[in-house]
């Protein structure tokens, strides 16, 4: 159990829990929330962490040498970006905060990035406001080094969720879920016990005749050395009007496994995760791969990185025209064939550059192909001319003929002369033999 200043209690010889305001913070392994933070984890750590700047005229430029991006590529000497980032979710997932201590060089610049263990309560306000945090940690790497006990709130990234005990201190959703994980375990245990102990067998002989203990045991005799030959495919026959009947699941277990399924719903609902994603195909309603991403990356996906984007921003102290971000575009690997079409419409309507469309699958440039490009017959509304109108013409309802020496000149023309022609004369026998080609 959690208390609202973070300290851990045992729960096992507390009766009075709810008045010290302990909540169950999910200490125990369950199956489902490990599947969840997995899923926030391995989707977030692979999307990457860019530092990038929003140019005067909307443009977006990845600054890959900053050393912003250094720090966030190698955050210190025994972890990679991907490990770092999982570590931050996990402890969000389960501790509801995730703390990290930044060290600096002589330019003031942070260059590493040590993780703390989360299940501290590490804010501490001091009689001016100024924000202090305990850096020191139980971790065998972090003991080496030269830390001060406490260090001002800008050398620390602190990532927390919110929770209305505190400010400075994050819950978890785990607490919110206890009943739902308590009652997941405990179907869980109940099922790993049961099938343990085998207290139920897999079928009964059945028969109508009155059997004695001593023909019982001689008939159990006589199964049991026909089983031994059923997973070589031989076949049991039985004798004496015996019958075989399987034992199938009782209606109480089926209202077991109901209630686990629910459990499973609640976890799910509370993480925003959708339960097909987790690789549950029974429980939910069916929906594309792409649209279920794009509806956990609505609801939830897209909250915690934002939380942690901002934390970083905050920690570099970055200027309001950079960012941090996820490129949770790396998503959309899994259905190449939508990325492609999404692509293909992107350089259509010359939102792309056939170059930029290409770099996002890896491809290299062509020549001739940094300008995003458009059909032509998309104009402006303001340069679009109407068409001339038919019933305003001179000659309207009436059939056009050539004059004479219009004729003479079209006829030399179809026997491939090629008379010097002005250009009014030009025009009519231009008119005059798309005419003459409809008739």
């Amino acid at each position: 159990m959690f208390g609202e200043f973070g300290n851990s209690y045992g729960v096992d010889h507390l009766s009075d829990g709810w008045q010290r305001h302990l909540s169950p913070a999910g200490r125990e392994r369950n199956l489902i929330v490990a599947a969840i933070r997995n899923a926030y984890a391995y989707s977030l750590a692979s999307s990457g962490l860019e530092h990038i700047r929003v140019e005067d005229d909307g443009g977006i430029t990845v600054l890959q040498d900053s050393s912003v991006s250094r720090c966030l590529r190698y955050p210190n000497e025994y972890q990679t970006q991907m490990d770092f980032v999982s570590l931050i979710v996990s402890s969000l997932i389960y501790h509801g905060n995730a703390y990290s201590y930044a060290k600096r060089n002589g330019r003031f610049e942070i260059t590493e990035l040590h993780p703390l263990p989360p299940h501290k309560h590490r804010a501490v306000a001091a009689e001016d406001g100024n924000l202090f945090y305990d850096a020191s940690a139980e971790w065998e790497y972090m003991t080496r080094q030269n830390i001060d006990a406490l260090v001002p709130s800008r050398d620390v990234l602190h990532v927390k969720l919110a929770t209305h005990r505190s400010l400075l201190w994050g819950e978890t959703p785990i607490a919110d879920s206890a009943y739902a994980i308590g009652l997941n375990n405990a179907i869980s245990h109940g099922t790993l016990a049961f099938h343990s102990n085998m207290n139920r067998p897999s079928g009964v002989l059945s028969t109508d005749l009155t059997l004695t203990p001593t023909q019982m045991q001689d008939l159990r005799g006589a199964f049991d050395e026909q089983a031994r030959g059923f997973r070589q495919g031989k076949v049991p026959i039985l004798g004496g009007g015996m019958k075989w009947q399987p034992m199938g699941i009782t209606a109480s277990d089926s209202q077991v496994l109901e209630t686990y399924n629910m459990t499973v719903l609640d976890l799910c609902r509370l993480f925003r995760v959708p339960p097909q994603l987790l690789g549950i195909d029974h429980i939910g309603n069916g929906s594309s791969t792409e649209a279920l991403i794009n509806q956990w990356r609505a609801t939830g996906l897209l909250f915690y990185a934002e939380i942690i984007e901002r934390s970083l921003e905050r920690l570099f102290d970055l200027p309001r025209n950079e960012e941090i971000r996820f490129d949770l575009n790396n998503l959309a690997r899994a259905d190449f064939a939508a990325q492609i079409e999404a692509l293909s419409k992107g350089v259509q309507n010359a939102i792309y550059s056939p170059n930029e469309a290409r770099r996002k699958v890896g491809l290299p440039a062509v020549p001739f192909g940094e300008s995003p490009r458009i059909q032509a017959q998309n104009v402006r509304l303001e340069d679009a001319k109407p068409a001339p109108s038919y019933a305003s013409a001179p000659s309207a309802g009436k059939e056009t003929s050539p004059s004479a020496r219009e004729q003479d000149k079209l006829d030399k023309l179809d026997d491939n002369d090629d008379p010097a022609l002005d250009d009014d004369t030009a025009k009519a026998v231009a008119i005059a033999m798309i005419e003459k080609a409809m008739k």
